[in-house]
């Protein structure tokens, strides 16, 4: 018959526990019953506040696991991007199911000679000077120095 103790103690068998209750005999002497059954309430008591606070610690668990879960339910509902998605798709499944009647303004013309004209972008003065060819000479080779 083994035994788990507290403490790191671990696998105490019959012979230690003999050992245990001689040396517990010689300390307390006629006073064992009482000392024994005071550590029995005493062990009592502390499992029944362990379990307690266990239990306390797990009712606080489930409702704050209810209340993300809640606030997850809710972020889900009033999500602005899925309305957005389904703007988007509802105007793009608009579009293409009915080309005829587009509210586009702009038709592509046929021939590319219809096509208009798009003007050159303006060019700053700083730009168009870089753009301009400089009189810098060209560079030659030039001996090494001498050591």
């Amino acid at each position: 018959m083994y035994v788990t103790l507290a403490f790191g103690f671990s696998d105490v068998g019959g012979g230690e526990m003999v050992i245990i209750g001689i040396i517990a005999l010689l300390l307390f002497g006629k006073n064992l019953p009482t000392v024994s059954r005071n550590i029995g309430r005493a062990m009592a008591e502390f499992k029944k506040t362990l379990s307690a606070a266990s239990s306390e610690i797990k009712k606080e668990m489930d409702a704050a696991a209810a209340e993300v879960e809640s606030a997850t339910r809710d972020v889900k509902i009033d999500n602005p991007i899925d309305d957005v998605k389904k703007s988007l798709n509802s105007a793009l499944s608009d579009t293409s199911s009915s080309p005829a009647t587009s509210t586009s303004s702009y038709d592509a013309p046929a021939k590319e000679s219809e096509r208009p004209k798009i003007a050159p972008p303006a060019v700053s003065k700083a730009a168009s000077l870089d753009a301009l060819p400089r009189n810098i000479p060209e560079p030659t080779k030039v001996p090494p120095p001498l050591a």
